[in-house]
């Protein structure tokens, strides 16, 4: 009976994605953008089907959820491909980890299909204002999900993406790209940070780059080379340290005790994490917090033995080790993103409160 009830429950929520998407007419306008390419987010299914298939793991709950949750995901993916095949956009598809820059030549527009990570991906390899980003989250938290799932009966935590960077969800999709198609919505000019080792420039940083020793449990030092005076350098032992542009000072930066900034500030904020400053004398002015200006470079030279430099989240990590140089700076190449109405007026506001 469990069983059949999560099969009823399943083709339920195919079917409201499909009616959710339902187009009737093909569009009777001249799209502005007519070459997509589709950069698809890998779901768990199928090492969940692997581990089930070799014997190491049973049908379980998860497995049921994380299916639904695919399913949900891929009528997603279809029914967009089906909305730009109307309205003759011609698109080409890749998953989110074979993604590479080759990928988006001849592309006018790039669609993330998944959430705040694929955005984060796929921006990775658009180094031009001339190609926008659209991130679609195609299988959100609903209003209901944010204000309940947080504190549950059980210990799974069963929270979905929030989007943050996405302009649409499978909900508002076709409205939202429909005004991205016509040229009604304009995308938003993004910061972002270059970041370099030892002279080697890694990917721009849309949302923030964290750099730390890769155990949690120890210590990170490093040498942190002051703006206004030729051979100085600040020595420091922390949890690391994180930088973070406007776009991304809604995430890890502001949790941690950082500003919000307007979402068309081109500044970088530098914050150490955890910093040992009970043996200083005096302590730093800024207490490890404070602003790049665009065309400023942060400099800091690494004292750990190992250490991770991360782009953006997890996923994209470099290691450096001891000696090496590191610099950044908000002067990465600027990005054409789509955001939701929320990202502007939020960050808006916020700089506001900053300007009084």
């Amino acid at each position: 009976p469990d069983r059949m009830a999560h099969h009823r429950l399943r083709h339920a929520v195919i079917d409201v994605t499909r009616r959710t998407y339902a187009t009737t007419t093909t569009a009777a306008y001249a799209p502005v953008f007519t070459n997509a390419l589709l950069v698809i987010k890998t779901t768990p299914i199928a090492e969940y089907t692997s581990l089930i298939g070799s014997g190491e793991l049973y049908q379980s709950d998860r497995y049921a959820r994380v299916k639904e949750r695919h399913e949900t995901h891929k009528s997603s993916v279809n029914a967009i491909k089906r909305m730009l095949s109307d309205r003759g956009v011609k698109y080409r598809c890749v998953e989110r980890a074979a993604l590479k820059a080759e990928s988006v030549e001849g592309c006018d527009l790039v669609i993330a299909l998944g959430g705040d990570g694929t955005t984060l991906i796929a921006a990775h390899e658009v180094r031009s204002t001339d190609v926008p980003i659209l991130g679609i989250n195609t299988d959100p938290a609903t209003p209901s999900d944010l204000a309940k799932l947080y504190l549950t009966n059980v210990c799974l935590d069963e929270r979905r993406s929030t989007g943050h960077l996405c302009a649409a969800n499978r909900f508002n999709a076709e409205q939202v790209l429909d005004a991205a198609l016509r040229g009604e919505t304009k995308p938003a000019r993004l910061t972002r940070i270059r970041t370099t080792i030892n002279g080697r420039e890694l990917e721009p940083a849309l949302n923030d780059v964290l750099i730390a020793h890769p155990s949690p449990a120890a210590v990170s030092r490093y040498s942190l080379k002051l703006p206004a005076k030729e051979d100085a350098y600040f020595h420091i032992r922390s949890s690391g340290l994180r930088t973070c542009t406007a776009s991304g000072s809604t995430a890890a930066t502001y949790s941690a005790g950082g500003c919000l900034m307007p979402y068309d500030s081109t500044d970088m904020q530098y914050m150490d994490r955890e910093p040992i400053y009970y043996d200083h004398a005096p302590p730093p002015s800024s207490a490890g917090h404070r602003f790049y200006k665009r065309g400023e470079t942060m400099r800091l030279r690494w004292n750990s033995r190992v250490g991770v430099v991360y782009i953006d989240g997890a996923h994209v990590k470099h290691d450096i080790m001891l000696g090496d140089d590191v610099e950044m700076s908000s002067d990465g190449p600027e990005l054409s993103l789509f955001v939701s109405p929320w990202f502007k007026t939020m960050r808006e506001s916020q700089g506001k409160k900053l300007e009084t």
